[in-house]
């Protein structure tokens, strides 16, 4: 069972997700915003030179993020 956790600035993100992000030096208590992490997330794949797998983790936790970023934050 993967579970939501509130970060400092009380975004909901998969506890799973945050540790993939903390491999990666990415802290989510650092951000105030999903669009932040998700920008982070995209320099990161951009920038770093990472294999395959590492990229593919990545575009999953990013995924996983717009998905909450849209059901939390879009008028329905």
């Amino acid at each position: 069972m993967d579970f939501l956790k509130k970060t400092k600035y009380k975004l909901l993100i998969r506890e799973e997700d945050i540790n993939t992000l903390k491999k990666y030096g990415i802290d989510v208590d650092n951000y105030k915003t999903l669009t932040e992490i998700l920008y982070v997330i995209d320099d990161i794949i951009n920038n770093e030179d990472l294999i395959d797998e590492e990229i593919e983790e990545l575009d999953y936790v990013a995924n996983n993020l717009q998905e909450t970023n849209y059901y939390m934050n879009t008028n329905k």
